[in-house]
């Protein structure tokens, strides 16, 4: 299997399902929680980047315009508009 974007999407969208079949929903909110308040930066740079390239985010509408400058991906979901 080639890797492009629409690949990606069906991999992810079959990810989704089986996650939410197998474990409950608070468990699933709850890991999400925890995992969008993480302030470590390797670890959050990756997980912004991944969610800009997932959502085709463009930065340069918002008023921080590197993934660095956000504390958290919870600082990112809830960012200002430029």
């Amino acid at each position: 299997m080639k890797f492009n974007s629409d690949n990606i999407i069906i991999i992810m969208n079959k990810f989704k399902v089986i996650i939410f079949y197998i474990f409950p929903l608070h468990f699933i909110s709850s890991i999400m929680f925890k995992i969008s308040r993480i302030e470590e930066k390797t670890i959050k740079n990756i997980l912004i980047r991944l969610y800009i390239y997932i959502f085709d985010i463009k930065l340069d509408e918002y008023k921080l315009k590197y993934v660095f400058q956000y504390d958290s991906l919870n600082a990112f979901f809830t960012r200002e508009l430029d």
